[in-house]
């Protein structure tokens, strides 16, 4: 697997990492209610300092779901690139606003889908069909779902 350097460039305000869990065994993905009324996303957050993306994203999964996932040879990885007022978004972007924020995330494959154990950041959570899901997602969701759908 390709590893990512930590990061350290000053030109983006923020960066992310999260993980978008694919079930083998019924093609649905996890989605998790946020607490903060931000609608339905995938487990993910900030990447902490000294931290590379990969680092990030499987911490959060564990975090935000107790899935101790190991990404493997097979995770896609799509860097998402926001705005400030988050409106719009560039995958795979190589030149940014000085301002923006960078999320990368990482597509994990699960065997069958199984039962997370939420933190406090989240208060449900769903298996859903990705071409089928609701109008109550988050922005950055909404976008990482209509990437692979466009492209895989």
């Amino acid at each position: 697997m390709e590893t990512f350097p930590v990061l350290r460039e000053k030109r983006f305000v923020q960066y992310g990492a999260g993980c978008l869990v694919l079930a083998e065994n019924t093609g649905r993905v996890l989605l998790l209610d946020r607490a903060d009324g931000k609608g339905w996303s995938h487990p993910g957050g900030f990447v902490e300092a000294g931290e590379a993306p990969e680092e990030a994203a499987i911490r959060e999964l564990d975090e935000e779901t107790g899935f101790p996932a190991a990404l493997t040879t097979d995770v896609a990885v799509l860097e998402v690139l926001t705005t400030p007022d988050g409106e719009q978004a560039l995958f795979r972007a190589r030149r940014a606003p000085r301002s923006g924020f960078v999320y990368t995330v990482f597509v994990v494959t699960t065997p069958e889908e199984f039962v997370p154990s939420l933190n406090s950041e989240h208060r449900a959570y769903t298996w859903g069909d990705p071409d089928d899901i609701g109008p109550h997602l988050h922005p950055g969701c909404a976008l990482v779902l209509a990437y692979l759908r466009e492209n895989t």
